[in-house]
């Protein structure tokens, strides 16, 4: 693997760098602060194993770039092809641990350096990687199986170049953008755009905040219908991601609605009628028929998993919510049980709701979820796609001003342990709902 050493200060400060000298004149006014926050960036704590000779090579290559800036300018202006060499430069000087068994046409173990754990999941770790030919900030999955796990090396090589495959598949803007596959220190790595922001669980608490007063009820709808028109992306080129969650979207940049939404963590995505034997996934959003082995892979798995997500932004809870993985499978494949609509708990929580929605809104929103959350998959929309007709009419009908926010909680509880990816830790895989139950209470990262 290819180790850079930098703590988590470094990274960025060298992507501001190599981003303002892409231009055709860079400004010295703006070139200094970015050399200064580098060269600050040396001095902090977390450089990992760099010597005083390797800080004072990378020192003297910044210095070196200053003068020739400052020797060159004209009216506060540098040109960018006499500064690149000099960039290239401060690269060279960076020094970089090679500690990979390394070989191969698939080895980029030279491309990138690997910093900080930013998430782990059953069979990989993520971590914010930089690339060290241009300077982008990228994530970096790198395969990591678990001795005991049982999961043959082979398997998550080859589900790491599935996901590569599906997201240089899929439309613009519906994930991250995959940039490389290959191998570092002999394990299967996937380079990906870095996405930026929170995940839509953990940024819950911000959009009850920002959307205190007017039209709220539309906005967190809004934010679903994005969800669920990036899903309709996925479908629409044939795949089944199959862990769709709250988790499992990340709210990055102003945009539509005042926030731009992807959908990431394609590790058990599946080509539409692709058979799998493995039982995988979050509990809360799986569908009754996600329980059993050998289901071919289908847009309404996710369907469901999305009335799930719409039910929880809406409300704050799960359909079926409960105290343990186990109560919450056996909910979900008793056909008996019924979970409350979304509009009882809206006026039940939030008697001040009463006389300023319109009932025939919430019942829209009701029949939307309910039609999502069929136990029959026969009785869902076809794929998001279709899904995305009764969610237009509810966004074309505008809200008065005067509705607030529904108070979701101080806190929003995390779903229970999903079943994830490592049998050994919290995968589900057996003959019934009871073994996927006690599967999963062993719970895991996921990710």
């Amino acid at each position: 693997m290819s180790l850079a050493l930098f703590n988590p200060t470094t990274i960025p400060a060298l992507s501001g760098l190599w981003n303002l000298t892409q231009q055709a004149q860079v400004s010295l006014t703006a070139l200094q602060p970015a050399v200064s926050a580098l060269r600050q960036s040396l001095e902090e704590p977390g450089i990992l194993g760099m010597n005083g000779r390797e800080r004072e090579r990378v020192q003297g290559a910044l210095a070196a770039l200053e003068r020739t800036a400052a020797a060159n300018a004209l009216n506060g202006l540098v040109p960018r092809l006499l500064l690149q060499p000099m960039l290239e430069s401060v690269s060279r000087a960076w020094p970089v641990r090679l500690n990979y068994q390394g070989g191969g046409e698939d080895d980029i173990g030279n491309e990138y350096c690997i910093g900080q754990e930013v998430g782990s999941g059953g069979c990989s770790r993520v971590f914010h990687g930089y690339s060290l030919e241009n300077g982008v900030t990228v994530a970096i999955k790198l395969a990591d199986v678990a001795e005991d796990s049982g999961i043959p090396e082979s398997l998550v090589t080859a589900l790491l170049r599935r996901e590569y495959e599906i997201l240089a598949s899929l439309p613009e803007g519906v994930g991250p953008r995959v940039l490389r596959f290959g191998t570092m220190q002999g394990k299967a790595c996937l380079v990906m755009e870095y996405l930026d922001g929170q995940d839509l669980h953990d940024s819950l608490g911000t959009l009850q905040h920002d959307l205190r007063t007017g039209q709220a009820l539309q906005r967190l709808l809004g934010i679903g219908f994005q969800a669920v028109q990036s899903v309709s992306g996925i479908h629409a080129r044939g795949f089944v991601h199959r862990d769709i969650k709250p988790e499992n979207f990340r709210i990055r940049t102003v945009r539509v609605f005042g926030r731009e939404l992807r959908t990431f963590d394609f590790g058990i995505a599946r080509r539409t009628g692709e058979v799998d034997e493995s039982i995988m996934g979050t509990p809360e959003y799986m569908p009754p028929e996600s329980f059993r082995d050998g289901d071919p892979a289908d847009p309404r798995r996710d369907v469901f998993a999305l009335g799930a997500t719409l039910y929880w932004l809406m409300t704050g809870q799960t359909p079926f919510h409960a105290d343990s993985n186990e109560e919450v499978v056996a909910n979900i494949m008793n056909p008996n049980f019924r979970f409350e609509v979304p509009s009882t708990v809206l006026l039940r929580d939030h008697p001040d709701l009463k006389g300023k929605v319109p009932y025939s809104w919430l019942a829209l929103l009701d029949s939307v979820i309910q039609k999502a959350l069929s136990r029959d998959p026969s009785q869902r929309y076809r794929d998001a796609g279709e899904m995305l007709k009764p969610l237009q009419m509810l966004m074309s009908h505008r809200l008065p001003d005067a509705v607030s926010l529904p108070a979701v909680g101080a806190t929003v509880p995390r779903p229970m342990p999903a079943a994830s990816r490592r049998p050994s830790r919290s995968s589900t895989r057996g003959d019934s709902p009871n073994a996927v139950a006690r599967a999963s209470r062993r719970g895991g990262p996921s990710g």
